[in-house]
């Protein structure tokens, strides 16, 4: 099988203890033809210098040294330059199986997609893989952005980095700048785009787990940008009539909203500005899409009082809305 050039994008920040793992585990893929570009966005540690070392090591590999801009515009920076017919983004504190790029590629092949998924792992120490038999499926663009909005298939559809896409769905399409949830402003346009998606269970990509503060971060202000994706969204399914997709963006965005209320407002401190937003979110996108939610007159009186009133009710009155929603 001819193996056209892939280009692998790694944005690179603060990531000295991990670098090393991140890009040995590139080199030794089994899928030879590669082109990888290490973007150093700025970083004040060692990772300048630890990039510049690979280049008399492997021909393969290039580096684009920049002034700081964050995730985005570090990817953005490594399409401008990069040359493959397909691209792949591997985050630059996680880990990819030998055989990730070899097997994404053969699923675009053999069903004639444009982008191909592969599961990931995540881990804080070691990995476990799992060694249950992958399942494949392949859907259209369409259906592949509906699991966005479907729990079970969520987390693996959301991110940028467990996939391989081809290079022409990225000629009119730039991740977003300056964004908290930058994956989130990209996925649900590039998978609509797409013509066909193919996805496997196998566990390719192995996801470092950072100790962090999960609940600083829903805290900060900057998590509304995860808010603002969402309603892009839902503006693009709107603008462009699909109706049900945009029915499902809708249902998540208020039922994701009321999650976070009772969540912000259970920490300590004083988020009151962040509660206001979250709840005027909320209020705006029921009002502006409650008629593509089909309910009728006595279900839709009762989703006007439990939405924008009392995200407590709303939330324990959940599996009785995908009832009347008809899911």
């Amino acid at each position: 099988m001819d193996q056209p050039l892939i280009s692998i994008i790694v944005p690179i920040y603060k990531v000295e203890a991990y670098l090393h793992r991140c890009v040995d585990s590139i080199l030794q893929q089994s899928y030879r033809n590669l082109e990888i570009i290490l973007v150093d966005d700025g970083s004040p540690d060692k990772c300048p210098e630890i990039c510049d070392s690979y280049l008399p090591k492997d021909s393969r590999i290039q580096v684009v040294h920049k002034k700081n801009g964050g995730l985005s515009d570090a990817r953005n920076a490594g399409l401008d330059v990069a040359k493959g017919d397909y691209i792949a983004f591997i985050d630059s504190d996680d880990y990819i199986h030998p055989e990730m790029i070899s097997t994404l590629f053969a699923l675009l092949q053999s069903n004639g997609s444009d982008i191909s998924v592969c599961n990931f792992t995540p881990f804080t120490e070691k990995v476990s893989p799992s060694n249950k038999e992958p399942v494949v499926c392949t859907l259209s663009g369409e259906a592949a952005a509906e699991r966005l909005y479907q729990s079970q298939f969520a987390t693996q559809t959301v991110v940028a980095w467990d996939k391989l896409y081809k290079r022409s769905l990225f000629e009119n399409l730039r991740f977003e700048v300056g964004k908290f949830n930058e994956d989130e402003f990209f996925t649900y346009q590039v998978l609509f785009l797409a013509k066909k998606v193919t996805f496997t269970t196998q566990e390719l990509y192995y996801y470092f787990i950072r100790s962090s503060g999960i609940s600083q971060a829903i805290t900060n202000p900057k998590s509304l940008d995860g808010l603002d994706a969402k309603q892009k969204a839902i503006q693009f399914y709107n603008s462009i009539g699909a109706v049900k997709i945009l029915r499902k963006a809708v249902l998540s965005f208020l039922n994701f909203t009321a999650k976070r209320y009772l969540f912000v407002h259970r920490q300590k401190g004083n988020h009151q500005t962040l509660l206001a937003e979250i709840k005027k979110r909320n209020g705006e996108v029921y009002n502006a899409h409650s008629s593509v939610l089909n309910l009728s007159e006595k279900c839709r009186a009762k989703a006007f009082l439990l939405f924008p009133l009392s995200f407590w009710i709303f939330f324990k009155y959940d599996k009785a809305k995908r009832k009347l929603f008809k899911n």
